[in-house]
């Protein structure tokens, strides 16, 4: 945490260098520019920061959905002075799955440098694919594209709901969207076919017994998944 500077000005470049915290506060500062939020992770003495792509995902449920985790070599909350390779941000899908590393800025990049080029690249990765990769239907209910497949899981927090296959390619007369959920009325699971993923999230959920917005225009009374 960067502390109040309470000296006087002329303490300069010393007293700035003390203040500043971690390479990781500076980056997360940088991703706050763009409206991302960046938590705390890591595992076995590797350290990250985990940005998820759609920002209104709370910290607990990070890792259910697309994410960064973004490193500089093995670490992310080092000293500044110690900040010593460029960051690096891999995409990861909502399975854990690792997916693609985005390009780093250049070798010996200054930390300030090489944060504000990691919240760039990032911030314009997630405007050309974010939606693709996971779009909110409603409050809570999310539309997630597991990426190594042509289907999108339905969540709500930690909560399976259902599964929708896009077969959009096929050009059915039908809608291209074909809905799965373990609460359908019918015995192979089947919900339905739409022509948005949308659409077929929404009858996913219902088959819950959650109340949307857009269907009641306020928000009901959801039943929560068991």
């Amino acid at each position: 945490m960067t502390t109040k500077n309470t000296m006087p000005a002329a303490a300069g470049p010393l007293l700035e260098q003390q203040t500043e915290g971690t390479e990781a506060d500076i980056l997360r500062a940088e991703l706050s520019r763009h409206g991302y939020p960046a938590y705390d992770g890591g595992e076995g003495g590797f350290t990250w920061l985990v940005v998820p792509i759609d920002p209104s995902i709370p910290e607990e449920d990070v890792y259910l959905t697309p994410h960064f985790r973004i490193s500089s070599g093995e670490h992310a909350h080092r000293p500044v002075p110690e900040h010593d390779e460029p960051w690096g941000a891999s995409l990861y899908d909502g399975h854990g799955e690792y997916v693609e590393t985005l390009k780093a800025a250049p070798e010996g990049t200054a930390v300030h440098e090489d944060s504000a080029h990691c919240a760039r690249t990032i911030a314009a990765y997630i405007v050309g694919h974010g939606r693709d990769l996971v779009a909110r239907v409603d409050t809570g209910i999310l539309v997630v594209r597991d990426i190594h497949s042509s289907t999108y899981d339905v969540l709500k927090g930690a909560h399976h709901l259902g599964v929708i296959f896009d077969e959009t390619l096929a050009g059915l007369a039908r809608g291209g969207w074909a809905a799965w959920s373990p609460k359908a009325s019918r015995s192979d699971g089947t919900v339905g076919f739409f022509t948005t993923k949308e659409g077929a999230a929404t009858a996913i959920a219902r088959t819950w017994g959650l109340c949307l917005i857009e269907e009641t225009g306020k928000p009901g009374k959801a039943a929560q998944p068991e």
